[in-house]
């Protein structure tokens, strides 16, 4: 057994009902698997329903570099 499994963080953008209407969310995730279909997104979906939120739409998400990359300097900036 990996003592070390790979995870994978994500940011998500999302909305769900609240007292005003559909509101704009985000979040950073963390999953053991890459997003690669409509089932994990379902999944997603339902895990943010159980903390509370009504009716959670995922609208995006982005893998985030890891390990974080430094932007390479512009020759303007240079």
């Amino acid at each position: 057994m990996n003592a070390n499994p790979t995870r994978h963080r994500y940011f998500i953008s999302f909305t769900s009902e609240g007292r005003r209407g559909r509101e704009f969310r985000n979040a950073e995730i963390v999953v053991k698997d890459l997003i690669s279909n409509i089932d994990q997104i379902r999944d997603l979906s339902d895990q943010l329903a159980s903390q509370g939120y009504q009716n959670p739409v995922i609208l995006s998400f982005s893998l985030f570099a890891e390990p974080a990359q430094r932007p390479t300097p512009s020759r303007a900036y240079s």
